[in-house]
């Protein structure tokens, strides 16, 4: 990944994941790391480059030259020419060296041969050099055909297990992968359409596909462990190579497993931004025959029952080894089901983005008795991510948020999902929390900021296509002010968004006294408003809320203390504007939310005749002919069926 957004189209959500190099080296092949002195080369290169030195040497010095061409009585030898042979003798010896590890990877070797050559392949992809000299000299196919051999003896030998998917998530760091694997998929078609899923996971051969294998890696029991002590030795090794100090530690490996590693491949894989633009076909499409899509989903759910048991307290308490290993007891009770379950979200997120095919499949899955996919998405979200809650269970939460949001983006299967598992309520109850506990203190957490955030973007998602899921949501009863009063979900929303807007101008307004500090703030701010604040999706929750019954905006006109209708509403609707101005320039909006963006600020600036301030602080009266300070039930406006995908905007 190159840390960019995911995805080129408008509405992109997600986000790819980079890997840095370097590290040490395991088995002494010293290939030349990422980082460090190359290593000498070796061979008749080696002997070509010192020959040169001697004799430019002998000669008077390459140093005294500077560069200049030498003359030997030959043809001139220029500098350059004795850093490019060098350059070209390191080469032949990384490729000595990969050609070395292959062979002890054959069907010849031993079984003590072939795990410590698996524990070196691990070391030699570790490193950016290594990778890319696969690529320059096509041999990436050799190690894909490593790792499927590795793959298949990976039931009976743990070294063999974790060396399998830990070659493969090597190579998906590089974008080259995604062509391998579609080429791959399309050779193996044949196979994998041929079995029913259930027989995916259990029967894995020659001819599956490396997706395939990857989905068996996410559902099969671990290998035994090893008794032998240069089984255990090779299984360190590896272990090590994605522990915290490995050559592969930045890569986050926590616990490091077939499982946990599998689904780091896939997540690193579809991370790719070739990947994820495509709407049809490809990847993800290949994801999903393969059976690694539902296997992903049943680790989710896994993970939703966990948290939802009240088993999540020892989840996460061996995250923190430095040989990336689980602690005594832990496993499928501790953290490594959340690290497992969050790079599946993390999959199911690009897979999800743009491909309907895909977003119906997980609407329609189950990964329990009686419970269905969305549904264990919405524990996850109900759970929360408190401040005291673990790191990956705040990740898992943050990432099933993002899932739902793709899952109800113009889609209106999955909004009604939603509501049926109770997906509004949850939201609400997540939104509360957030807000109250981090978001919405002085010195909040900026990370429940965005989870505000990502909880409103959805809710608009839920509203705007559902007039039943804004009914529900503007009477849910558990919204509370920070006195503890109860108050409408409008009202609650409102205070968001004034909420938010007098932290970024206290924010603004304590930068410095020079006046280019206070202009460069305010385009900060605004910039932060139109793209990734609260006060945006707030602004149009509120508006969705007011355009399908008036009554709530007298509420919302007190929530906003602008003493009258007209200002409060009109403030929500120079918001809405502000943002639609912002998303239209980076190319975010389509043109149908334009014209709802639109729609929405017009119902809020409509004249509804008298516009007065109660005395007092009392409700706001806007009388208009026939229509009393109470307001009635009755929609405003007839429902609006158009659609809405401003929310990838600000997730």
């Amino acid at each position: 990944g190159d840390g960019s957004d995911s995805g080129g189209e408008s509405g992109s959500i997600g986000a790819a994941f980079d890997a840095s190099d370097g590290g040490e080296d395991l088995l002494g092949l010293a290939p030349g790391g990422a980082s460090g002195t190359p290593a000498s080369p070796g061979g008749l290169g080696g002997a070509l480059v010192n020959r040169r030195r001697r004799r430019a040497d002998s000669s008077g010095g390459v140093g005294a030259a500077a560069g200049k061409r030498i003359r030997f009585g030959r043809p001139t030898v220029v500098r350059s020419t004795l850093i490019e042979t060098k350059a070209s003798g390191e080469e032949l010896g990384q490729l000595d060296d990969f050609e070395y590890i292959i062979d002890g990877l054959g069907e010849r070797a031993n079984d003590r041969l072939r795990r410590s050559s698996a524990a070196g392949m691990c070391e030699f992809l570790a490193k950016r050099p290594g990778r890319a000299l696969l690529q320059t000299h096509g041999k990436t196919g050799e190690a894909l055909g490593a790792a499927r051999s590795l793959a298949l003896l990976g039931h009976s030998d743990a070294a063999c297990s974790i060396a399998a998917v830990g070659i493969l998530a090597l190579l998906a760091q590089e974008p080259a992968i995604v062509a391998a694997l579609e080429a791959d998929s399309a050779e193996k078609s044949a196979h994998t359409s041929s079995l029913a899923p259930s027989q995916l996971s259990s029967h894995p051969t020659k001819d599956s596909s490396l997706l395939t294998l990857l989905a068996h890696s996410l559902e099969a029991q671990p290998a035994p462990a090893p008794v032998d002590k240069f089984a255990c030795r090779a299984v360190a090794s590896i272990k090590k190579v994605f522990g915290k100090k490995g050559a592969a530690g930045e890569l986050g490996v926590c616990h490091v497993t077939a499982r946990s590693l599998a689904a780091l491949a896939l997540q690193l894989a579809t991370s790719v931004p070739q990947a994820m633009r495509r709407r049809t076909g490809g990847l993800k499409e290949d994801i999903a025959l393969s059976g690694a899509l539902e296997q992903a989903a049943k680790c989710v759910g896994k993970h939703a029952a966990h948290v939802t048991s009240g088993g999540s307290r020892a989840a996460g308490e061996g995250a923190g080894r430095d040989d990336g290993s689980a602690g005594e007891g832990e496993g499928e009770d501790g953290g490594e089901m959340a690290e497992v379950a969050l790079r599946c979200l993390l999959t199911m997120e690009a897979v999800t983005f743009l491909s309907s095919s895909n977003q119906e499949r997980l609407l329609m899955m189950e990964v329990g008795v009686r419970k269905t996919f969305v549904g264990a998405l919405v524990d996850i979200v109900a759970a929360g991510a408190g401040a005291g809650a673990a790191e990956m269970r705040r990740e898992c939460w943050h990432a099933a948020l993002k899932v739902l949001t793709n899952l109800t983006n113009e889609n209106t299967l999955g909004c009604r999902c939603t509501r049926a598992c109770k997906g509004v309520e949850a939201l609400a109850g997540a939104l509360l929390s957030c807000w109250h506990i981090g978001a919405g203190s002085t010195g909040g957490d900026e990370r429940d900021v965005d989870g505000a955030a990502a909880v409103l973007g959805l809710l608009v998602n839920l509203i705007e296509h559902d007039q039943e899921n804004c009914s529900v949501l503007a009477g849910f009863g558990g919204f509370v002010d920070g006195k503890g009063k109860s108050v409408s979900a409008a009202q609650f929303l409102a205070d968001v968004f004034a909420g938010s807007r007098s932290a970024r101008r206290r924010k603004i307004l304590g930068g410095g006294s020079d006046p280019k500090d206070q202009a460069a703030l305010q385009r900060q701010g605004e910039e932060e408003l139109a793209g990734i604040s609260v006060e945006a999706p707030a602004a149009i929750a509120v508006a969705c809320i007011i355009k399908r019954s008036s009554r709530h905006r007298y509420e919302v006109a007190n929530a906003l203390e602008r003493g009258g209708v007209k200002g409060g509403l009109g403030t929500l609707a120079s918001t809405i504007a502000e943002f639609r101005e912002f998303a239209v320039g980076a190319g975010a909006l389509s043109t149908s939310a334009i014209r709802q963006l639109e729609g929405l600020e017009q119902s809020l600036v409509a004249p509804r005749g008298g516009d007065e301030a109660a005395p007092g602080g009392g409700k706001c009266e806007d009388k208009g002919p026939g229509e009393s300070a109470a307001g009635s039930d009755r929609d405003s406006e007839s429902e609006d069926h158009g659609k809405m995908d401003w929310t990838s905007a600000w997730c």
